[in-house]
């Protein structure tokens, strides 16, 4: 009699027993009792943040250890995102969130994908509290000087210049100074040049005019003398 109602006892116990452990006697505050040791410890899907069981967001499994797979979100994953892909990506904390550079709200600035706040986009500079475009340069905060042949904002236009021109980071093709220096200088060179062959041709030319005549003066001079003499 005893005995049977010990094992009817026991039998009790061990059911208990067994479906506490089966079920792993989760609280609402995410604890559990580890099967082994019966000792309390954080559920899966919960982690332990400074004593207490914290459920997961962004991640699942023993200790938050496995982040949400992509386009999931929130407490074990549960929610799914669905975002334009063009313009928001999936957050696994929260969900959809706006792409940096991919929505402006005004001339220039843009949403910080972290911060959720305000920006200049790339392509701008913040210029006492607003954004003002690159000119001459790209990037974020204009950081990249145009590559060469490039210019305007950021170096979005490209040069099609004249041998004497230059191509201008900020405005494009100008007029090469170094160039027109260069060329003044071969002008004035050549000008010099052909003074300098002018001055002398003309110098010999009234050289040789002088000469001539100095040498018709003589033979009239002589042809005079010789006829006194005769007469």
């Amino acid at each position: 009699m005893y005995v049977k109602k010990f094992l009817k006892t026991w039998y009790f116990y061990l059911c208990i027993r067994g479906f506490f452990i089966l079920a792993a006697n989760t609280t609402e505050h995410g604890d559990c009792y580890d099967e082994l040791t019966g000792k309390p410890r954080c559920c899966s899907d919960y982690r332990n943040v400074s004593g207490r069981c914290e459920y997961c967001i962004g991640s699942f499994g023993e200790n938050c250890s496995q982040p949400c797979s992509f386009g999931f979100f929130g407490y074990r994953c549960k929610e799914k995102c669905n975002c334009s892909s063009d313009t928001h990506w999936c957050d696994n904390i929260s969900g959809c969130k706006i792409k940096v550079n991919a929505y402006r709200t005004w001339y220039g600035y843009c949403y910080d994908e972290l911060t959720e706040k305000p920006i200049c986009c790339s392509g701008y500079r913040n210029v006492s509290g607003r954004c003002e475009p690159c000119l001459g340069s790209f990037g974020v905060a204009c950081k990249n000087i145009c590559p060469d042949g490039y210019y305007g904002h950021a170096c979005k236009k490209k040069c099609d210049c004249l041998p004497t021109e230059s191509c201008h980071k900020i405005h494009g093709c100008s007029v090469d100074v170094n160039n027109r220096t260069q060329e003044n200088r071969t002008k004035h060179l050549a000008f010099g040049v052909v003074g300098s062959i002018v001055g002398t041709s003309a110098a010999w030319f009234l050289m040789y005019l002088v000469c001539s005549w100095k040498r018709r003066s003589n033979r009239r001079m002589k042809v005079t003398m010789e006829g006194k003499t005769f007469s």
